[in-house]
């Protein structure tokens, strides 16, 4: 019996854990602007970032994410934070398609990539995270580019925000761990990728 049931937690890894969403945008649709007094910075380098904003982010998400936001920021991403009050409510991450690789589809050096969407649990379904991610589009995304994002197959929240802020699923795809999808962080941004 427990051997059947190893290979039920095998098979639904394999249909459902182990597989991403992509979603693509063209750019800014008509999105909720987020709840009123809600602030949006971008940081481009971790030591950038406040003490009072790393503390609310380590507090909602744990001390190991402050070293995968670190090792991000290392490697050309940007910081987005979202707060109200001073409270950290939501944060995300982006990065132009000329610092990758490879991704989880092609992307062109225009293209921009919005990851690591985070809601603190009190703030969820405020539309924040929709708001945060047009906010994202309007400041970062480069004339002809896309903005992709994606997301777990089975993680619903997700989900309902993405589409929210205008994206459309283009594919379901095995996702690639960071490391493997980017350029080293001395080397610049390429003429183009596959």
């Amino acid at each position: 019996m427990a051997k059947l049931a190893r290979l039920g937690v095998t098979a639904w890894r394999r249909i459902t854990q182990y597989r991403n969403h992509v979603f693509a945008c063209d750019g800014i649709s008509a999105c909720p602007t987020g709840p009123a007094g809600l602030t949006i910075a971008r940081y481009a380098k971790y030591e950038a970032i406040p003490d009072h904003i790393v503390s609310d982010m380590a507090r909602d998400r744990g001390p190991r994410s402050l070293d995968d936001l670190r090792w991000e920021l290392d490697h050309n991403a940007v910081a987005w934070v979202a707060s109200i009050d001073g409270r950290v409510v939501s944060s995300s991450m982006s990065r132009q398609g000329c610092h990758y690789t490879r991704w989880l589809t092609a992307l062109r050096p225009q293209d921009l990539v919005i990851f690591r969407n985070a809601t603190a649990p009190e703030f969820r379904g405020r539309g924040l995270c929709p708001a945060l991610m047009q906010h994202v589009m309007l400041h970062e995304l480069k004339p002809g580019g896309q903005v992709y994002v994606d997301c777990r197959v089975y993680n619903a929240p997700s989900i309902r925000s993405i589409e929210k802020a205008g994206f459309r699923w283009i594919a379901t795809v095995k996702p690639v761990r960071r490391a493997e999808q980017l350029l080293p962080s001395s080397q610049t941004c390429r003429a183009g990728v596959r």
